[in-house]
């Protein structure tokens, strides 16, 4: 446990909670089972008022690579609270999920391997682009734009979306 907070973690996951109830402990379970275990899981509690909290608190005390924080619910759909993840990630790269979703157990290793290997700056995966019809992903997508065609880039945004 101590050796964790020496290491940099190779990747941060950054999970934004607001009422998540029911899909909350499929989705922590699904990141505390990575094969990848060099990661830190940053939990951001936006507000919660149907017992997310507690969950959060149970996970934080049974696995050290847990860190929840707190923020003030905003009705912004999470962003706010995904940006004090960002701010308090030590990672080398980022990947953020939403609390009712949930990783297959390689997926940080096979992402993070991969964006190794090709030396990315940003991984997004399970999206069609051309086919973005979602009002969460798309201004998402029109945000990383930007930065993609900058020189300065040299960290790395995972994102991944498990769509139904």
């Amino acid at each position: 446990d101590k050796l964790l907070k020496v290491i940099k973690p190779k990747v941060s996951v950054i999970v934004a909670v607001y009422n998540s109830g029911e899909y909350l402990r499929p989705c922590l379970d699904s990141i505390c089972a990575q094969t990848l275990d060099n990661i830190e899981i940053l939990l951001v509690d936006d507000g919660s008022t149907d017992g997310s909290r507690q969950v959060l608190d149970e996970y934080e005390c049974k696995d050290a690579r847990v860190r929840v924080f707190d923020h003030e619910h905003s009705g912004l759909g999470g962003a706010g609270a995904r940006n004090v993840g960002i701010m308090h990630a030590k990672g080398e790269y980022l990947l953020i999920l939403d609390s009712d979703d949930y990783f297959e157990p390689t997926l940080v290793e096979e992402t993070y391997a991969y964006a190794k290997a090709k030396y990315a700056d940003v991984v997004i995966s399970n999206i069609d682009v051309g086919a973005c019809h979602s009002a969460h992903i798309c201004p998402l997508l029109q945000a990383v734009q930007p930065f993609l065609q900058q020189d300065c880039v040299r960290s790395l945004v995972l994102l991944s979306f498990r769509l139904k």
